[in-house]
């Protein structure tokens, strides 16, 4: 009986049930960061009333700064887990692709996982979870009481809270200074995106194309009579070759313009010689 039973036995391979750890030093998040919305998060997080905020909520303490008192208890948790000679850490950056050309990507979130050192215990005791937009820190995992005892005790011990309204004041004043050029730049943008003619070889379909063709080819009036069609792409010469001929039509290289032969009145002989460069611009 006791051989049936082994023979039956899956012959797959069991592995051991381990802990949730990000194994990568960076994960990409799939959203883009809005510049202007974390700006203004930073711009609120120092008009808080405090610098430091401490609640135990289901399980995960969450800790709520001032964004200079986030900067100072961040670099304080960094110096005091690099020099522990019981504890070590994986650190874990979220980064989130940006609209700036100066900073392609932005840490949006820093996580340390916090292990034993010389222990056979490879397990993660706790996680410290920064969150660099919102000026918060929350920590969870099976031993994060070990973190509220110990750890946070030693970790006070050695801030300085000196300077940080000052601090504070400079960090608002700065996120403002930049959130005002953001504005001032999108509002540059949007006035040129107006004046921009039409582009046809990037219209997305044939109904925006059409759109874009009767927007260049509108002729411009002047007292009621049909004078040039406008179009803003540079020559330097009137070329046959080169010109765009609209049916009986050429385009001074002087002002731009496209002249119609009926339109202004010119003789075949005279529409030649604008079309050879011959003649001078009508419209001077």
């Amino acid at each position: 009986m006791a051989a049936s039973i082994a023979l039956t036995k899956p012959a797959r391979r069991v592995t051991p049930r381990e802990v949730y750890t990000p194994s990568k030093s960076e994960m990409n998040m799939n959203y883009r960061l809005n510049e202007r919305k974390a700006l203004f998060k930073k711009v609120e997080a120092t008009k808080r009333h405090f610098n430091v905020e401490i609640q135990l909520k289901r399980g995960t303490l969450v800790m709520t700064y001032s964004p200079a008192a986030y900067e100072i208890y961040k670099q304080a948790i960094y110096e005091y887990y690099d020099s522990s000679t019981t504890k070590s850490y994986t650190r874990t950056d979220k980064t989130s692709t940006t609209d700036s050309k100066a900073l392609r990507k932005a840490i949006v979130e820093e996580s340390l996982s916090i292990k034993c050192k010389n222990s056979g215990d490879r397990r993660q005791q706790y996680r410290i979870n920064m969150f660099n937009t919102t000026s918060k820190m929350d920590i969870n995992g099976r031993s994060y009481q070990a973190f509220i005892e110990h750890d946070l005790p030693q970790i006070i011990k050695t801030i300085k809270m000196d300077g940080v309204d000052e601090m504070n004041s400079k960090i608002m004043e700065l996120c403002e200074s930049v959130i005002e050029n953001i504005d001032t730049c999108r509002s540059k943008v949007e006035i040129c995106s107006k004046n921009e003619r039409p582009n046809m070889s990037m219209s997305p379909n044939k109904k925006t194309k059409k759109r874009a063709e009767r927007e260049i080819n509108t002729p411009q009036t002047t007292d009621g009579y049909i004078v040039a069609i406008h179009d803003e792409s540079p020559n330097n010469s009137i070329n046959a070759n080169t010109s765009h001929i609209l049916c009986d039509s050429i385009e001074c290289s002087t002002c731009n313009m496209w002249i119609h032969k009926e339109c202004s009145n010119l003789s075949n002989k005279q529409f030649l010689k604008r079309k050879h460069g011959i003649q001078m611009c009508i419209m001077r």
